[in-house]
């Protein structure tokens, strides 16, 4: 018998009518052509507990359950959780699972932080500075009167003017005053100068509805010298007078 029956009697299968004709076929043709070749594969004797299917079917099962990218994972997998055996190892990787966590959670601010416009300032809690308070009566400056401003100040030249008389003056007194006029720019000062006579023509006209009396006190001289600051500024074009001071008064009875 060939050594293709040997194999198909221990395997148990059922050949069929076709096999069986197909390697009695075998066989004539070997024994006519090759007798010699058909002898030395008849002693060819192999042993039934070397090919055991049985033993190769546990061992392909075996390496099925255990090789490939699966059995790899759940080997990891059982190493993580057996502390017992690999302690190091575990404490390792759970360590490595929370620093990767705590990454991804971070990372969206961290990147927001570095790469975030910061050519605008939209609120100074950004720099973390502390909060002071003020008082503005007391530790403010001025605007107008900081001396480290320059003053936009323009002299007027002395003017002369008949007031109204009182009952402790004579019949005619006069006023001879010289002014020092502040404005809010410096076009306002340009403007004084250029029209200077027109303005003061406008100051006289005021002076003369005063009275000796008013003018001799206080609040008289300080009465004239709003109204002249009034009067300019419907005058004016541009800016306005901030306050007119006396650089000479003189006040004749």
């Amino acid at each position: 018998m060939s050594e293709n029956t040997k194999l198909a009697t221990e395997i148990k299968e059922e050949p069929t009518v076709d096999l069986v004709e197909a390697m009695a076929d075998v066989d004539k043709i070997l024994n006519e052509e090759d007798p010699e070749f058909l002898k030395e594969i008849e002693q060819i004797q192999i042993d039934a507990a070397i090919v055991s299917l049985s033993i190769m079917d546990d061992a392909i099962s075996k390496m099925d359950k255990d090789s490939g990218f699966l059995g790899v994972v759940k080997g990891h997998l059982k190493n993580a959780v057996n502390i017992k055996a690999n302690p190091k190892k575990v404490l390792l990787l759970w360590l490595l699972i929370a620093v990767a966590f705590a990454v991804v959670y971070f990372a969206p601010t961290i990147l927001n932080r570095l790469f975030a416009d910061k050519h605008f300032l939209k609120s100074y809690a950004e720099l973390n500075s502390d909060v002071q308070s003020y008082n503005p009566l007391t530790e403010s400056e001025p605007l107008f009167d900081n001396p480290k401003f320059a003053k936009n100040v323009v002299t007027m030249s002395k003017m002369k003017a008949n007031i109204k008389k009182s009952e402790d003056s004579s019949p005619n007194p006069m006023l001879a005053l010289e002014l020092n006029i502040e404005g809010t720019t410096a076009e306002v000062t340009i403007e004084i100068k250029d029209r200077e006579a027109e303005f003061k023509d406008i100051l006289l006209r005021q002076a003369e509805d005063f009275t000796y009396s008013q003018l001799d006190s206080t609040d008289g001289k300080r009465e004239l010298l709003n109204s002249f600051r009034t009067e300019m500024n419907k005058s004016l074009t541009q800016g306005q007078v901030r306050r007119v001071l006396l650089r000479s008064f003189i006040l004749k009875p």
